[in-house]
């Protein structure tokens, strides 16, 4: 690994060195899986795409989705990436963890964090107040295509709301 200084800016540069015959065509393959992760994502996840890029090649999710909170007081977003992983997916989440930690270094406001497609799915089935409005296609910024989600209605949303704002409003005016 190679580092120059560039106007006060450390940049980093990985040399690789390679077999042409035995590993060109591994290595084309690759690059095209890397290229066509980059397509999809949308431009409002422009900033991450080297993180999503990094989180789709180590750990191989069915989706990951984008979940923005603003900050008032700081002015700055805090990004939240749903990452979806396979119910056949052969490691377990307590392995992947170190991965996640490598994407943390460089920015603290984003965070990782793991789902089951399963747990996904039945929570989407259900109505699920947590998943029906946070894994939905307006914060997908990545899809293996493999299995499409259900997408909850926007009249069940509004009575989940409301539900949700009934039950939280009977706890508050119980505590007093």
């Amino acid at each position: 690994m190679n580092n120059e200084k560039n106007n006060g800016t450390t940049i980093y540069s990985t040399t690789i060195f390679i077999n042409s015959d035995s590993d060109a065509q591994e290595i084309r393959v690759w690059n095209e899986r890397l290229n066509s992760v980059l397509q999809q994502v949308p431009s409002k996840a422009d900033l991450f795409k080297p993180i999503i890029q990094f989180l789709v090649t180590a750990i191989s999710p069915t989706k990951i989705y984008m979940m923005q909170n603003e900050d008032s007081q700081r002015r700055s977003a805090y990004i939240d990436l749903l990452i979806v992983i396979s119910g056949k997916a052969e490691v377990s989440f307590t392995e992947l963890e170190p991965i996640l930690d490598i994407v943390y270094l460089k920015d603290q406001r984003v965070s990782c964090s793991l789902h089951n497609e399963g747990s996904v799915l039945e929570g989407l089935r259900n109505g699920h107040i947590f998943y029906s409005l946070n894994f939905i296609p307006e914060n997908l910024v990545y899809d293996d295509k493999v299995l499409s989600y259900p997408v909850t209605s926007l009249e069940a949303l509004q009575k989940m709301k409301q539900k949700a704002l009934e039950k939280f409003m009977g706890y508050y005016y119980k505590g007093f």
